[in-house]
């Protein structure tokens, strides 16, 4: 994804190995997994309530959101 992608996964989506650009964003749902996401400069990972991201990477200047009861597994 970039500048001004967005990709929003909704409950029983599984995404895995998606990179996340300047400008661009990737909205975890309740009940969706994103796995190896790579979330580089200017890119966001939103996880919210009941949403999985596992395996992430953010690089310098990326940015990982992870909301209360949503979860990061390394």
């Amino acid at each position: 994804l970039s500048s001004g992608g967005s990709q929003t996964l909704l409950s029983g989506a599984i995404v895995s190995g998606l990179t996340v650009n300047d400008g661009g964003t990737q909205a975890v749902g309740s009940g969706a997994i994103a796995s190896a996401t790579t979330v580089n400069d200017g890119g966001t990972q939103a996880v919210s309530s009941g949403g999985i991201a596992s395996a992430t990477t953010v690089n310098d200047g990326g940015t990982q959101a992870v909301s209360s009861g949503g979860s990061a597994i390394s």
